[in-house]
């Protein structure tokens, strides 16, 4: 009996280790592909505090150029290319807020209200399959951008939003994609313009 306990148990290890990871891709497989061979890789573990990623990522941006992470999480790897709202070096980004959903620990900001993260199923799920029918919400999936500013929790946050994204494509037969940003900033807000220059006579 002892044996058979011990041979089953040497299997379990053994199939455990063979397992191969599942893959997943934001926005979408083809674009995090064909953007891997010029484009900078990343592992999310790699960064010390989130104030250093997004230095990175302004940096990288500013170059015109992606970022590709990688975070891996019980034999699931999710590999997404990611931004920031400001990385833009040449000109302020122009902000439609009905295309932005901006995600915190324990908030989501949604055109200036806020809501619980027990909502980002359902706020998540109305922006990706609006399509323009409310004039509230994301335009369309492509259109859409998932703000994430949680510093502590960034790993946690990021594996909600790809659960609940994941089960909202395998409910619709539209192909969907999921673009994501990390801001420093919960309430995202254009940068101030400069003051008019005075004109001496």
């Amino acid at each position: 009996m002892k044996t058979q306990l011990l041979l089953a148990v040497l299997l379990l290890i053994i199939s455990c280790k063979k397992r191969s990871l599942d893959n997943y891709y934001y926005p979408s497989k083809a674009d995090v592909l064909g953007h891997f061979k010029n484009n900078q890789k990343l592992a999310l573990s790699s960064f010390q505090n989130f104030e250093k990623l997004i230095d990175t990522l302004e940096r990288i941006n500013c170059l015109g150029n992606n970022a590709i992470f990688k975070l891996t999480h019980q034999h699931k790897e999710f590999n997404f290319i990611a931004s920031t709202l400001f990385g833009n070096c040449s000109s302020a980004p122009h902000i439609k807020y009905y295309n932005l959903l901006s995600i915190s620990k324990d908030s989501i900001l949604k055109n200036k209200s806020k809501f619980p993260i027990d909502s980002l199923a359902v706020m998540l799920k109305r922006d990706l399959l609006n399509y323009g029918k409310d004039k509230n919400y994301s335009r369309s999936p492509k259109k859409l951008i998932v703000s994430i500013t949680e510093k502590k929790y960034l790993k946690n946050v990021l594996l909600k939003v790809f659960t609940e994204f994941n089960q909202i494509q395998s409910e619709t037969i539209d192909s969907l994609t999921l673009n994501i940003q990390f801001n420093r900033r919960f309430e995202i807000l254009p940068p101030v313009p400069p003051p008019p220059l005075e004109i001496i006579e």
